[in-house]
């Protein structure tokens, strides 16, 4: 085996028979960033896009995230299927779908199976698939929607179709967790905000999931591109020269944190340790979210056909932070505002304000 291989092998995230079976790579593609190109200054060709996106498979790293709003990063996987063909595709790539359902949509209020069968179809259409690897239901109301529940009965009726293969959860919290397990719902995987600034999912989440056979996948471990080396020693940046809707989102994150200055601090910390061993700053930060209790996989957003990122991505799991290195890093993310104790538990900036 390869030397990246070893490193991508050792590190897989397996689920298990219960839920389909499924191995996911460790770092995975969000595709967010292609549904929303003209707001990053770059529009690359279908055909670049997809060349990018079958040398990800080719190395080993084959999963791939996106929602049910990103109907062009739809489009792009059933691109992939076609280019790779039926068998190599299912062999090689898994897909993990955040369900987002339109809540004020639904007719009368009422969730019905053929509301989520139809929410689930479209996917399946779009991609020119004939299953969903991994389906996580992203539930904007929270815990006190009483639908919740439902919502997520109707997911293991299409499991039992056979549309989908295992079910998880996008931006639970606590409550949203506490309930889906009250009810003996099984969880894959429960994925969420996990980054030195933003720590809120290792306060509850991470042990309530880990009791409960629940794997986090973490996102926004580089809060949109603003923990990368382009920010080091800068002037605290406007929201005009933000770089898309993600980076602009992070920023206020990143306000409630602390000032610019602590934030440089961090910045330096990071770099500090990626020339110690070698690689980058980004590297070190996506290591340390890896690394944290119950992390299976994070998710790393991917401008293919533009830039792969492929070799960052495989580098991030050769690095070793010791337990040194990691309190280093995490004195200089407790300098700052705890955000649980501002925003809440996990996903509350979805939710409606009460």
């Amino acid at each position: 085996m390869a030397g990246s291989d070893v490193y991508i092998a050792a590190r897989a995230l397996r689920l298990g028979t219960r839920h389909g079976g499924l191995t996911l790579s460790p770092v995975m593609h969000g595709l967010w960033q292609l549904e929303g190109m003209r707001n990053f200054n770059y529009t690359p060709r279908r055909e670049e896009t997809v060349a990018d996106m079958v040398d990800c498979v080719q190395r080993g790293l084959g999963t791939f995230e996106l929602c049910s709003a990103y109907l062009n990063a739809q489009e792009l996987v059933g691109d992939l299927h076609q280019e790779l063909g039926r068998q190599l595709f299912e062999e090689s790539v898994t897909g993990v779908y955040t369900w987002a359902p339109r809540i004020d949509a639904i007719p009368g209020g009422a969730l019905t199976s053929k509301f989520v069968e139809d929410g689930i179809d479209e996917m399946l259409l779009a991609c020119k698939v004939d299953y969903l690897d991994l389906v996580q239901l992203h539930w904007r109301p929270g815990a006190k929607d009483g639908r919740l529940v439902a919502a997520f009965r109707y997911l293991e009726d299409l499991k039992s179709k056979g549309k989908i293969r295992a079910i998880g959860a996008a931006n639970f919290g606590a409550e949203e967790l506490e309930l889906a397990y009250s009810e003996g719902i099984s969880l894959a995987t429960n994925m969420v905000a996990l980054s030195l600034i933003d720590r809120r999912a290792l306060r509850k989440v991470a042990a309530l999931c880990e009791q409960n056979g629940t794997k986090l996948i973490a996102y926004g471990t580089l809060l949109g591109g603003l923990m990368t080396q382009r920010f080091m020693g800068s002037f605290e940046p406007t929201m005009a020269v933000l770089d898309g809707v993600a980076q602009q989102k992070y920023w206020t994150f990143l306000q409630r944190w602390g000032p610019w200055s602590r934030f440089q601090e961090l910045l330096f910390q990071l770099k500090h340790l990626g020339e110690k061993y070698g690689c980058s700053a980004e590297q070190v930060a996506m290591k340390w979210a890896l690394d944290q209790r119950n992390v299976g996989a994070i998710v790393v957003g991917s401008r293919f056909g533009y830039r792969n990122y492929i070799h960052d991505k495989e580098a991030t799991l050769r690095v070793r932070l010791t337990d040194a290195d990691t309190e280093i890093l995490e004195y200089c993310a407790k300098l700052g505002n705890d955000l649980f104790d501002v925003f809440g538990d996990c996903g509350n900036e979805f939710r409606p304000r009460t």
